[in-house]
């Protein structure tokens, strides 16, 4: 919630913070088998949010190998259900 990049370089584990404490042992399992053994990730938890008690949040990640298939990020994009709610009409204008 409204983390710095520079915050978020210093403590890379910060970002789980923001899901409710109810689900964050469930996202780091995610999370963790992306970097062992899994090539991509797709999960939905909630996140703290100033707004509401709680927002869903639906996360794809995955990670960037280079030509020696050594791991060198994982990448994550996070969409939030209000993200979603709003692009959802132009989405529906798109394919009309």
């Amino acid at each position: 919630m409204g983390q710095t990049t520079e915050s978020l370089y210093a403590n890379p584990r910060q970002w789980i913070e923001a899901a409710v404490v109810e689900d964050r042992d469930r996202v780091a399992a995610a999370f963790a088998s992306l970097t062992e053994r899994e090539p991509a990730v797709s999960i939905e938890y909630r996140i703290l949010s100033r707004m509401a008690p709680s927002a869903g949040c639906r996360t794809v990640a995955f990670r960037f190998r280079d030509a020696a298939r050594h791991l060198i990020r994982l990448t994550a994009l996070p969409k939030t259900s209000r993200e979603r709610k709003r692009r959802r009409p132009q989405t529906q204008a798109l394919h009309s």
